[in-house]
């Protein structure tokens, strides 16, 4: 049953609306879609919208001044979706579209985003689907290269996000993609307008060789100012960061920032000359991250005279073994740095007090540097005023008293917490004077949970803390000493949050579950949802059970991906929910992945 609301009590409430609270809204049905554009888009022209579809026909038309749009896209169609992005108006210029893979290989998607969006300056993709891909790829890098360079001349920025999938042929739409941008037109000396490339969860990087060896295929684009790549555990593909020299093959002197990110199971040398080399091709580099995870990395016989030609402000070299006295050179070369990632690295107070000399920093990651102590921490975080993002996991001798420093002196946007001592008190100021501005939040194992209670999350609530913009958060709190009550509590600070991730110590998932389905709000705003339990408590699934699992299918209305780690039990809740599809509720597909079993479903 829809609610009618006579149009000047929508214009009244509206119009009392921040510009900060009407981006939060979510319009969902061609309700919003009708009858609320014509008031809000009067005066407001940079709202950034969400729609899922689940009415086909949206309306969009009407929004005559709307930039940017976000479409969570349910449908398996081509037709289907012709039809949506039909409606898409023209103002639009930035466009981000989630949906299934196997509509991303299909050249006629690429056909309707070209003559439907040409006024297109910012285009992200996010691959959603099975594991499987049931469609066959028709594709070519000359086609894209075409639609690209002929149709889409204003567009800017190319976002591809498959992280969602956990495993794509080598024969991806990646290369397909990495090949337009680089495609050697023998016809004419033409490029694409892109000058950002970002490709999340990279799957293969032969492309690089490709471009490399087969020089009479490709050519260097000098159009692209800012490149990011990241690939995550292909020990059997090329290692990027070996391969540096192979960027410079394919792309122009004129690159502005690079961000490559990987994660390997085998340490990895990089030579000192081909790192010189690399940046010297790059003489207006003013971002660079080589960030390695999981195992560390070197650069022999490197000269750091070399960064010190570059106006980096941005520098990222994460699990970097390096000697001491090396950093403190390097760093004393770089003056105007701002965001720095020195995760897992070996850092220690003497160089922190070096970085210190700088008060400029806006974001500061120092995650698992374990020889940093109150006596460099309290002196550097005196000096700062400016940090957003801190990311503080695993730095044991941060104290309360660097805490209380870090909350008093900076606007937090984004913190990540583990292995630190800190209190009930400590934690409820931090967010009581961050909940405006904070977005992302990772609280994981403290140290022991020392001084926090069960009650903490109470307490916020009671200084009024709720964090409105808050748009990811991951509690993990698995201590006997904490029960279901801190979930609930949390849940409470957090009514628009779209990434939610909780891990604690309860012995069925169907409670953490329930806790959820009681915030309305929560469970039409959440995309994504992890949730972490030690075990199942019985075998036998109650009628109760499931339709709590149906419940929550019919309300989360956005939701995307459903994780569910249950260390002790993982088959009886994968029967819970093959009984949920065995009886369909109505709704869009998501995705449930089982990683204990190694099991994805698509719901």
């Amino acid at each position: 049953m829809l609610l009618y609301i006579p149009l000047h009590i929508l214009d009244l409430i509206l119009s009392s609306l921040t510009f900060q609270e009407l981006k939060r809204i979510q319009w969902i049905d061609s309700f919003f879609a009708t009858y609320i554009p014509s008031i809000i888009l009067r005066t407001k022209n940079q709202i950034s919208i969400s729609i899922f579809d689940s009415n086909k026909s949206l309306g969009l038309d009407k929004w005559l001044k709307l930039q940017k749009l976000s479409l969570i896209i349910s449908t398996t169609s081509l037709q289907e979706l012709k039809q949506i992005l039909k409606q898409i108006p023209q103002s639009v210029k930035k466009l981000k579209l989630q949906l299934n893979y196997d509509l991303i290989i299909q050249e006629r998607f690429y056909s309707y985003i070209s003559k439907y969006m040409a006024q297109l300056t910012a285009l992200k993709l996010i691959a959603t689907g099975p594991n499987i891909i049931q469609t066959k790829q028709n594709l070519d890098a000359k086609f894209l290269h075409n639609h690209f360079y002929d149709k889409m001349k204003n567009l800017k920025t190319l976002h591809l996000d498959t992280t969602n999938l956990s495993k794509i042929t080598n024969e991806s739409i990646q290369n397909y993609l990495f090949f337009a941008l680089f495609y050697k037109d023998e016809q004419f000396a033409r490029q694409p307008s892109i000058e950002k490339i970002s490709f999340d969860q990279l799957a293969d990087t032969n492309q690089l060789e490709r471009g490399y060896l087969l020089q009479s295929n490709f050519q260097i684009n000098t159009k692209i100012k800012k490149i990011s790549l990241k690939q995550f555990d292909q020990a059997q593909q090329m290692n990027l960061l070996l391969h540096l020299q192979k960027l410079m093959h394919l792309i122009g002197d004129q690159v502005q920032s690079i961000k490559l990110c990987q994660h390997l199971n085998t340490h990895t040398i990089i030579e000192g000359d081909k790192m010189t080399a690399f940046l010297k091709h790059f003489n207006n580099l003013n971002v660079f991250s080589l960030n390695i995870y999981n195992i560390s990395f070197e650069i022999l016989n490197f000269e750091l005279d070399e960064l010190a030609q570059l106006n980096l402000i941005s520098l990222g070299l994460a699990s970097l073994k390096y000697h001491q006295s090396h950093f403190a050179s390097l760093f004393s070369l770089l003056p105007n740095l701002k965001m720095l990632n020195l995760d897992f690295t070996s850092i220690d107070d003497e160089c922190l007090n070096i970085l210190g000399c700088s008060t400029q920093y806006t974001q500061l990651k120092i995650r698992g540097c374990r020889k940093l102590t109150n006596q460099s921490l309290l002196p550097f975080l005196e000096k700062q005023k400016h940090l957003t993002q801190v990311d503080l996991r695993g730095v044991l001798g941060f104290s309360k008293k660097a805490f209380r420093l870090l909350t008093k002196n900076n606007a937090l946007q984004q913190l990540s917490i583990s292995d630190n001592k800190i209190n009930n008190s400590v934690l409820v100021d931090l967010l009581y004077k961050n909940c405006g501005n904070l977005k992302h939040i990772n609280i994981g194992e403290l140290m022991n949970n020392q001084g926090l209670t069960n009650d903490v999350f109470k307490q916020a609530k009671d200084r009024n803390v709720c964090m409105l913009n808050m748009q990811s958060a991951s509690i993990n709190f698995t201590a006997q000493s904490f029960s279901i009550k801190v979930v609930c509590d949390f849940l409470q600070l957090v009514p628009n949050v779209q990434v939610l991730c909780l891990k604690i110590n309860v012995q069925n998932i169907i409670f953490l579950i329930d806790q959820i389905l009681e915030h309305d709000s929560i469970c039409q705003s959440l995309q994504k949802l992890t949730l972490s339990c030690n075990g199942y408590a019985h075998l036998n699934v109650s009628q109760r059970e499931i339709q709590i699992f149906q419940s929550f299918r019919e309300k989360a209305i956005r939701l995307d991906t459903l994780t569910l780690n249950v260390s002790d039990g993982g088959n009886e809740v994968g029967k819970i929910f093959l009984n949920c599809i065995s009886k369909k509720t109505k709704g869009h597909d998501i995705r449930l992945v089982l990683p204990q079993q190694n099991i994805q479903y698509i719901i």
